[in-house]
């Protein structure tokens, strides 16, 4: 992983500039500066207090953007299903039923969402073959998951 990269996507992302967080975490601003450039890494203390002035953990700031896009739409279909109102038994069986289905399901959705894929063919049979897999009881727990993902996806 690129660290000087990453670091500048966090920076631009929050509306930072690389010589603010480095009085705020105790460095000179070229510190900084070569670590965006790639001519310098930071030492692990370092990159914990930019971590920690970024308001983020290490492990999301090593999270590739993939990674990261799988653990945001997993978060906010997660979030959309426990705001619906469903009775806890149901709830907790499409939570379930999320669990099992999030390595093959969310990694697929993400990449058809970021690629803006045009092949609505395959999509619906990747989707059909995961519903397929499943139980009865739990097809209907998936419904639920998938019409959670369209509507985040609003």
């Amino acid at each position: 992983m690129d660290v000087g990269r990453r670091l500048k996507q966090v920076l631009d992302a929050q509306g930072k500039s690389g010589r603010a967080l480095a009085l705020r975490v105790g460095v000179v601003p070229s510190q900084i500066s070569k670590i965006i450039s790639g001519t310098t890494k930071p030492s692990l203390d370092l990159l914990e207090r930019i971590c920690d002035e970024l308001g983020i953990s290490m492990s999301i700031f090593f999270f590739d953007e993939f990674e990261r896009d799988c653990y945001l739409a997993y978060e906010q279909i997660m979030e959309e299903i426990n705001d619906r109102n469903l009775p806890e038994n149901e709830k907790n069986l499409v939570l379930n039923v999320l669990g099992e289905v999030k390595e093959s399901f969310i990694p697929y959705l993400v990449k058809t969402q970021r690629l803006n894929i045009e092949k609505p063919d395959e999509d619906l049979e990747m989707f059909y073959q995961i519903y397929k897999s499943l139980s009865p009881e739990k097809q209907e727990a998936f419904k639920v998951i998938f019409r959670s993902f369209i509507q985040i996806c609003k």
